[in-house]
């Protein structure tokens, strides 16, 4: 059978004529160049490898994947992800692989890994490519005048309440319905606005219209324990506002 040694294995001893119950792990490790560029995997599981090669009297481990992912717990995927990148950074050396099984192992492994990461990556950069081509897409609108849509909120319905602070999550909803408005289509298909003086419009006749609904304006009644409720801007402003003013006005 294969076996895998641990390079330098007389480091990591303390007696040199028995299997140890521990094993020295020295702090220069930190400073390893070679060790800190090894896979996330490999670093993670070699402490582990080491414990298992103590149990020999040479540092070495049967190279059984089955029973090293049973030890150390994790799947055989993972480990020989490990032992790849210990390989190859000269922590392990592979030994007695007459048959050359345990390196076609390996190496098939390896190019699926390698195919698998390949595909990640065509499509990171397939996504990449698509959110560029809808910023592209996307037009360039005008800077949301949050004080002018503000005044127009407390023009059209002063009987709700005002607007002190504009800010956090309340600037970021009013900033989405400056965009909602300059982008989104009617019912007949036309576009609600198509600059900032047709987006001003629109939003003062859309507060107006929030006038007449009695929802909106507290002439209906209030469920248990909302009686004395009344709609912000954000509310209005939102989808929920929308669908109740909206959804009730055919040009909208």
């Amino acid at each position: 059978m294969a076996i895998l040694r641990v390079r330098s294995w007389d480091d990591f001893q303390h007696y040199k004529d028995r299997a140890p119950v521990w094993i020295k792990l020295h702090k220069k490790l930190l400073d390893n160049y070679d060790y800190a560029r090894l896979p996330l995997a490999s670093k993670a599981l070699a402490p582990m490898l080491w414990l298992l090669a103590s149990e020999s009297t040479d540092g070495t481990v049967d190279f059984d994947l089955g029973r090293i992912a049973y030890r150390l717990r994790e799947s055989e995927d993972l480990v020989i992800e490990a032992i790849q990148g210990l390989l190859r950074g000269g922590f392990l050396i592979l030994d007695n692989d007459l048959d050359g099984a345990a390196s076609e192992l390996l190496a098939t492994c390896s190019q699926d890994a390698c195919l698998e990461t390949e595909k990640e990556k065509r499509k990171s950069i397939e996504e990449a490519n698509a959110s560029s081509r809808r910023k592209r897409a996307a037009p360039d609108l005008p800077n949301c005048p949050f004080d002018e849509i503000v005044a127009l909120y407390h023009e059209k319905l002063p009987e709700l309440p005002g607007v002190r602070l504009m800010e956090g999550k309340r600037k970021d909803a009013v900033r989405a319905f400056w965009r909602w408005v300059l982008t989104s289509t009617k019912s007949d298909g036309q576009r609600r606005a198509n600059d900032a003086d047709q987006a001003l419009t629109w939003i003062g006749q859309y507060f107006e219209r929030g006038r007449s609904n009695d929802f909106i304006m507290g002439r209906t009644g209030r469920g248990e324990g909302h009686a004395n409720w009344r709609p912000d801007i954000e509310f209005i402003i939102g989808e929920k506002g929308r669908k109740h003013i909206i959804e009730r006005t055919v040009d909208a």
